[in-house]
């Protein structure tokens, strides 16, 4: 990761004090709840770094060509497909005493948030890089990388919890299943 931390201290201690707490999962309303208020802590992040791309484009303008345009559009849909499965409905189903799970879950969660920590430091580098072309030929891969494995912990997390996966077109599969 480059520079500093980009999300506050308190942004960050919100995002880890929402983090789900397995034992209570047996319940299926505090289930809800718990997965309720962690996908809103996730969502929000994921939100204010599509925020920042799109202020740099407002902004900036003129420095932006329609190219480095586009990437911004498709890193902005990657980051709203990420909505769309942290808003997976459904019953979460996890068993007690399933700790193979719970301690998968829990890898799955630390990743996300290290995944979103790197893509507010990368969306960061473009607001602060006055050279923005040098910006979407290093560092726009990388968050774009970034977003597929968030889309693709999101996911699991979604098949661990039994609420299903991704809707593929015949013949395709969803994005992170190369198996």
């Amino acid at each position: 990761m480059t520079g500093t931390a980009t999300v506050s201290y308190t942004r960050l201690a919100h995002v880890i004090q929402r983090m789900p707490s397995y034992d209570c999962y047996g319940s299926t309303l505090r289930a809800a709840a718990e997965e309720r208020a962690w996908r809103l802590a996730l969502g929000r992040q994921l939100k204010e770094c599509g925020d920042r791309l799109l202020r740099v484009v407002e902004m900036q303008p003129e420095i932006i060509t329609d190219e480095q345009h586009d990437t911004i559009d498709g890193l902005v849909d990657d980051i709203s497909a990420i909505f769309q499965r942290l808003n997976r409905q459904g019953q979460v189903s996890l068993g007690l005493g399933d700790a193979d799970t719970v301690v998968e879950l829990e890898e799955h969660d630390l990743r996300l948030i290290l995944l979103i920590e790197e893509a507010h430091a990368l969306v960061s580098a473009l607001a602060r890089d006055t050279r923005s072309s040098s910006w979407f030929g290093r560092e726009a891969p990388r968050l774009s990388r970034d977003l597929d494995a968030i889309g693709t912990v999101t996911e699991a997390r979604n098949f661990l919890l039994g609420l299903g996966r991704d809707t593929a077109p015949a013949g395709t599969r969803p994005k992170g299943d190369e198996a």
